[in-house]
């Protein structure tokens, strides 16, 4: 899926996700904020107008507004949270909505994570499942979204599952290097494909009604046990061992994604994780 050639996007943050990103939207005209100019010989390769800002920096966000003076279009946050590096980081996230608020923006949408929905011992959890701050990581991506959907923009915040893909299969050194894992396996694990990732967060801009609230997985939740198991046997290694309870910092739940997937009009391409290990594995080899 690629948007349409007209469009403006910029992307805040250009990591992992920002990257496949990129590639979807070939034909538009795309600009993106990082805080680490190394990866602008590779996205400008890409065609991308790449400007430089630590989020942090309150002159640097100020910066910034003279840069964006001609934009108008869809704005993808998908800065981590370590990219907000003040304890309180509600004045950081003031700056940049300011920023925002002063731009013709169509549709703004975040990039959040499913560990909001904490420890639900099992239980699964939908877009619209209570979340919780169970551990100072989920009490800042709360804030965050706070910050976003309270900018008086039309915003939606997408919470992803566990992203892997080319480059980042999950556990993969633990296994290889035949290293004990915390936490228990039967623990449940959500998943999502970067290429599943990237399509939701797209079409989070181009499709009529999209919750404001997503929660996008891959729907195939697997205990830790099944996943690792199965990633020893591709790899041709032991299946791990695992410590026990305690140890893990996201809790246990099965993430149900599919009224997010619905109200985009998509399914996801890779609905199991261990068919795309075949996959990416065999491409690697």
């Amino acid at each position: 899926m690629t948007l349409a050639p007209h469009t403006n996007t910029l992307l805040i943050g250009c990591g992992y996700l920002g990257a496949v990103m990129v590639q979807k939207l070939a034909h538009a005209t795309v600009t993106a904020v990082t805080r680490s100019e190394l990866r602008h010989a590779v996205l400008a390769a890409a065609g991308v107008r790449c400007l430089s800002c630590d989020l942090s920096d309150p002159d640097g966000v100020r910066a910034l507004a003279p840069q964006l003076a001609d934009f108008e279009g869809a704005v993808f946050l998908i800065a981590p949270p370590s990219a907000w590096r003040d304890e309180d980081p509600r004045p950081a996230l003031d700056r940049v909505m300011g920023l925002l608020r002063g731009l013709p923006v169509s549709r703004a949408v975040l990039a959040s994570s499913t560990a909001v929905y904490g420890d639900a011992q099992g239980a699964r959890v939908d877009a619209a499942s209570p979340v919780q701050e169970a551990d100072a990581r989920a009490a800042k991506l709360l804030t965050i979204e706070e910050a976003w959907m309270s900018a008086g923009l039309d915003s939606y915040v997408v919470r992803l599952a566990g992203l892997y893909g080319p480059g980042r299969i999950i556990g993969r050194d633990t296994v290889t290097r035949g290293e004990t894992l915390p936490g228990s396996d039967q623990d449940w694990l959500n998943l999502v494909h970067i290429e599943d990732a990237a399509r939701a967060m797209l079409a989070t801009v181009t499709a009529a009604s999209p919750l404001r609230y997503a929660l996008i997985s891959d729907g195939v939740p697997l205990s830790r046990g099944a996943y690792y198991r199965a990633l020893a046997e591709r790899l041709a290694r032991p299946a791990p061992r695992f410590g026990g309870a305690g140890g893990r910092r996201a809790g246990s739940r099965q993430c149900d994604s599919a009224a997010s997937w619905a109200a985009l009009g998509l399914r996801p391409q890779w609905p199991d994780c261990r068919v795309a290990l075949d996959a990416l594995l065999t491409h690697e080899a």
